[in-house]
């Protein structure tokens, strides 16, 4: 943790050694300021990540940002529906408004379907899903394999002439 500079009062030091958890005397000197190492053993990836994600997906920024009934306190871009957070393929914890996470995840709003998953599965799932349209099931995180599907979709598809006159 980095603190006041190295040349602020005693009181400012011992404010910052309190606050860092270390005794004044564990406090270096880096660039001109004080640092306190704080070293935090044991904690478990399930113990600190739900409030992590938590913080991570109010802190997504957008310039068209509303107020969502069940989110009063927390301008969001678009409602939220569902998460989808797994740890080690287990169901994980995470909640945002009034929606808890879980391992189900969804297609398109206008083709209903839902597909169980864990992240090491994901985007096989979604290759391989049927309850989605072709479109859908063809999606791919990979943006070369994307071009290579658009294009052979619009093969045969393209006009020859681009404009006609009489």
């Amino acid at each position: 943790m980095t603190g006041p500079p190295a040349s602020a009062p005693d009181a400012a030091k011992q404010g910052f050694a309190k606050k860092s958890g270390v005794p004044v005397s564990a406090l270096q000197e880096k660039n001109g300021r004080l640092v306190a190492t704080v070293v935090t053993r044991g904690v478990a990836t399930a113990d600190v990540l739900p409030a992590f994600l938590e913080g991570l997906i109010r802190s997504i920024p957008s310039r068209k940002s509303m107020r969502w009934d069940s989110l009063e306190t927390d301008p969001f871009p678009r409602p939220v529906h569902w998460i989808l957070a797994t740890l080690d393929g287990q169901p994980f914890p995470v909640s945002f408004a009034d929606v808890k996470s879980s391992t189900v995840t969804f297609g398109h709003r206008f083709h209903p379907g839902s597909m169980q998953v864990t992240a090491r599965d994901y985007l096989e799932s979604c290759a391989k899903t049927t309850s989605w349209p072709t479109g859908m099931s063809a999606s791919s995180a990979s943006p070369k394999k994307s071009r290579a599907r658009l294009a052979r979709r619009a093969d045969g598809r393209a006009p020859t002439t681009i404009c006609s006159r009489p």
